[in-house]
């Protein structure tokens, strides 16, 4: 057993009350992170009955999110409901707030459309999101649609930047992509490796339902910033070269994918770069949406990953998961403390912890709190 595991089953598992169905990890164990502690005594929840949240850093220094079906921050389920939301976070990582902008309750603008979203991006003083079909499932997988706001997400316009299955995108024998997720880096996207914008969506294989997409594969997309509304500018991930360099490709049936686990699946996706570990950090959901969570860290944007912690722990996220987000602007210097923003049963929830890193010993570098046994 790998010591990701065995760090699983003493810290997370047990914890949950209930010892989680094996997980045999498509890749090998990191050689940089150990796994993550959390301080489940310092995690929030917010925002009933609205979802997903993806989380950007802007150059204002706010975090801006997206949820769906809901009504936001002081909403529920009724309240303020709408289909597609933008909110705003402002404050440190122990005492911020989150205000509805565009749609939700007392929000001061409409929410600008139907739809959903998992990836919402700052760069420079432009907020971009990508739109994910016109509502809900099956609506959900007609299109991936690129916006842009020029006012911190009071309103949005299109790009022109649109990728679907009915409308030739993909082949014919070819499901496309869904949910495309913006790697994150830092404030405004400042700390980015190079001028591209890096984009990673799943296949869709089945847009029919919900589950865990088998076999699970994630792909990679890349735009330089200064063409992000140039549709034909959007290049696909297509391999590794004779030298162990990437290669890409405009056209969609030359893609392959970064990730895969072909036995155990993925779903929605986060990734960012964490420039204290100096890692590129993967979250994705396994099995079933039930309480799993997945964390794979990787040098460069298409790897190679290797694997840090899976956990089944409904107590800790819930028992139904969408994404997790660790949120740059709350890392600490070293890249060592982090918080995560997840969706918690249909609600925005944050949750405190810390990497263990290779070599080190849980008690002699977590502070007690984080300890399972604490009192």
């Amino acid at each position: 057993m790998s010591n990701q595991i065995l760090f699983i089953v003493t810290l997370s598992a047990l914890r949950a009350g209930d010892m989680p169905q094996s997980f045999h990890p498509p890749y090998p164990p990191s050689p940089v992170i150990a796994g993550l502690a959390f301080d489940d005594r310092a995690a929030r929840i917010e925002a009933p009955g609205s979802d997903i949240w993806p989380v950007t850093w802007a150059d204002d220094g706010n975090l801006y999110t997206a949820w769906g079906d809901g009504g936001g921050f002081g909403g529920n389920n009724e309240a303020g409901r709408v289909s597609l939301g933008i909110a705003i976070i402002r404050g440190t990582r122990t005492d911020y707030r989150g205000f509805n902008l565009a749609g939700g309750v007392d929000a001061p603008h409409p929410a600008p459309f139907t739809g959903k979203s998992e990836g919402i991006l700052a760069v420079g003083p432009k907020l971009y999101l990508c739109r994910d079909g016109d509502g809900s499932s099956p609506g959900y997988f007609k299109f991936v649609e690129l916006y842009r706001s020029d006012d911190h997400g009071a309103s949005w316009r299109k790009t022109g930047v649109r990728f679907s299955k009915n409308e030739g995108d993909f082949p014919a024998n070819d499901a496309g992509i869904f949910a495309p997720a913006f790697c994150q880096f830092g404030q405004a996207y400042a700390g980015a490796r190079d001028q591209f914008i890096y984009i990673y969506a799943p296949d869709s294989i089945d847009p029919g339902h919900w589950r865990v997409r088998l076999p699970g594969r994630i792909n990679l997309l890349r735009v330089a910033q200064d063409a992000v509304e140039q549709k034909d500018a959007y290049e696909f991930f297509a391999g590794m070269d004779a030298q162990g360099q990437p290669t890409w490709a405009r056209d969609s049936a030359c893609r392959r994918p970064i990730w895969q686990d072909a036995a155990q699946g993925t779903h929605r996706i986060a990734v960012s770069y964490n420039p204290g570990l100096k890692r590129y950090l993967l979250t994705t959901i396994t099995i079933d949406r039930s309480g799993w969570m997945s964390l794979y860290d990787a040098p460069e944007p298409w790897g190679p990953w290797t694997h840090v912690q899976t956990e089944h722990n409904p107590e800790r996220w819930g028992r139904l998961t969408i994404i997790f987000s660790f949120v740059n602007k709350w890392l600490s210097a070293d890249g060592r403390d982090f918080v995560i923003v997840h969706t918690r049963n249909d609600h925005w929830a944050s949750i405190p912890g810390r990497f263990v890193l290779a070599g080190e010993s849980l008690r002699q570098t977590m502070p007690v709190e984080f300890l399972p046994d604490a009192k």
